[in-house]
């Protein structure tokens, strides 16, 4: 229940005595959790193309520009936890970390044009389209 309740547009989800809502904001890829699991290879899923902007519409409501703030907030975090990965990467490879610290082959993969509609919408041809969408990136990266 609190996964699908997304900060700023639902209201939070009450368990017991505490109110719950999507840590998706700032848990995204859960890279480190992967990690500390044992995986040795990990696919991290963009749903933006890289160096993708968006604009907002010609008259942005306050939807409108929540959204857009909450795409932004998730992108970078994501974009961060990559790069941080890619660092443990480059110190393990360079024999720089010491413990139980190991290489572990992240792919970063991004669909080749924006994806339609807005995240918070649900529409059926919208969904339809971005698996298409994925499954033909799919086959360009792997074949």
């Amino acid at each position: 229940l609190a996964s699908s309740s997304f900060p700023a547009m639902l209201r939070p989800v009450k368990l017991g005595y505490k109110l719950w809502s999507d840590g998706g904001l700032r848990n995204v890829t859960t890279l480190k959790e992967a990690i500390d699991a044992g995986a040795d290879e990990i696919d991290v899923i963009m749903t933006s193309p890289e160096g993708s902007r968006v604009t907002f519409p010609d008259k942005p409501n306050t939807i409108d520009i929540a959204i857009r703030v909450i795409d932004i907030m998730g992108d970078e975090v994501v974009e961060n936890d990559i790069k941080i990965a890619e660092l443990f990467n480059r110190l393990v490879s360079m024999n720089a970390l010491t413990g139980d610290k190991r290489y572990v082959k992240i792919r970063v993969l991004r669909p080749s044009e924006r994806l339609p509609g807005k995240s918070l919408d649900f529409e059926q041809a919208d969904i339809r389209k971005m698996i298409d969408m994925g499954y033909q990136d799919a086959l360009k990266q792997f074949g």
